[in-house]
């Protein structure tokens, strides 16, 4: 049986937050590399602002990151997947490796 798994877009903004910090950006980095002000960071991290899906996606990929949609019943596997490489250190490694040129 599949887990039902649905993602608000607070909890996305969220994660993007968490991943900002884990990575050790200050908001003003994270402004001069996705080309956002800081205040506008801001206020989408507080959630005072509802930000357009152009926007999230350059602040994911600003993170390295990359918003993609799955059919729902793989959405555990790829769950499973994104947890196994933040879990393992050699994952960027195992990534330059591969020769699913699909993906790159």
């Amino acid at each position: 049986m599949v887990k039902e798994y649905r993602s608000s877009s607070s909890e996305l903004l969220s994660r993007l937050k968490q991943i900002r910090k884990i990575q050790g950006l200050s908001q003003m980095e994270l402004a001069t590399a996705s080309g956002l002000q800081q205040s506008h960071i801001s206020k989408i991290e507080t959630g005072s602002l509802d930000p357009h899906l152009s926007t999230v996606e350059e602040l994911a990929e600003s993170v390295g990151y990359r918003l993609v949609l799955l059919p729902i019943p793989i959405v555990p596997f790829a769950l499973s997947l994104c947890d196994e490489f933040e879990e393992n250190d050699d994952w960027e490694e195992r990534i330059r490796t591969s020769d699913d040129s699909r993906y790159f």
